[in-house]
């Protein structure tokens, strides 16, 4: 029999695993059969994360695997991986520091740290502030000093390029999805920021098929501007409010704008509640074929159709994979 080189996952919990040991050893032996000694195979795990909510915004909790039914292009999938809201998180926290933050600094510091109460044990924060540039204030740590003293170190100047810091958000919770090799994790990036993007060298279509392609979950909590800085704005401020809300549909996630400045603390506990709502799964897809074309995810509750279900839309067959 030819040598088959299986790269499969990597959990925490075996117990997390739903498929019998002796599927993969009889498609071992299937594969065995066709490849050479030189080849091998990977497995795309497809990771769909979700929340779950009843027709008031309810977040509905006690699901298993076995009440969700999932479909790609029509055709329905196998949960492999199943993971409950209380599995641990990684998520980038990406805040503006552009000059128009300044008097805002004090109110954007105790919002964070309203997100970072929820924090479990096991959960992994990557604090980052964003102007022209990106600086990265604490890298995907669970100390909570020193994530509050990256808080404490906000600062404003400059102008504004949020997609510079979506994109680098993205590409960064994807490195260390790879570091980690650990499917039952969440991730997820949450973005604040009061202004339209003006020093972005990223473009839209690079950070839309990066989001397509990951595995994180994208919530942007705005900030209200007044009236004569949305007429400044023009087309581009509804451009690019459009634009987060595009990003936050492929991933899965939300935005949120609260009415004032001063109910900026309470928007993002709604997203710290959230992120200790989001069941998540994985699923090897049936479809075999690695030809890059997108691929539609539906994720319904069995038996409960009242129940709504957000989730990422969809991904790129070959493109979206545990082991790239």
């Amino acid at each position: 029999m030819s040598l088959v080189e299986i790269f499969f996952f990597r959990i925490k919990d075996p117990s997390h695993i739903l498929c019998k040991a002796g599927t993969f050893v009889v498609l071992a032996w299937m594969l065995g059969a066709s490849l050479s000694a030189q080849q091998s195979v990977i497995f795309d795990m497809v990771r769909v994360p979700l929340v779950v909510t009843d027709q008031s915004g309810v977040y509905v909790s006690g699901l298993g695997p076995e009440d969700f039914r999932v479909l790609e292009d029509g055709v329905e999938q196998q949960i492999q991986i199943f993971n409950a809201p209380d599995s641990p998180i990684t998520f980038a926290v990406l805040v503006d520091g552009s000059v128009s933050m300044a008097t805002r600094l004090p109110t954007v510091r105790l919002a964070v740290r309203e997100l970072l109460r929820g924090l479990g044990p096991g959960d992994f924060v990557q604090m980052v502030q964003f102007n022209d540039r990106v600086s990265i204030l604490e890298d995907f740590s669970a100390r909570r000093d020193a994530l509050e003293a990256a808080i404490d170190s906000f600062s404003s100047s400059g102008t504004t390029a949020v997609l510079n810091a979506v994109y680098r958000g993205l590409r960064e919770i994807e490195s260390r999805a790879r570091q980690e090799r650990d499917e039952s994790r969440r991730r997820a990036i949450v973005l604040l920021s009061d202004g339209v993007d003006s020093a972005s060298l990223i473009s839209e279509d690079a950070v839309l098929s990066e989001a397509r392609r990951s595995r994180a979950s994208l919530y942007s909590v705005g900030l209200g501007q007044n009236l004569s800085s949305r007429l400044a704005a023009g087309a581009r401020g509804a451009r690019g409010a459009e634009l987060l809300r595009e990003l936050s549909r492929i991933t899965g996630g939300r935005v949120i704008v609260p009415a004032s400045f001063d109910e900026l603390q309470g928007a993002f506990s709604q997203v710290s509640e959230e992120l200790r709502r989001q069941y998540g799964f994985a699923y090897v897809s049936d479809n075999v074929r690695r030809d890059g074309k997108w691929r539609q995810i539906e994720v319904t509750v069995r038996n409960r159709p009242e129940l709504r279900v957000r989730h990422r839309e969809g991904y790129y067959a070959g493109l979206y994979s545990s082991a790239r």
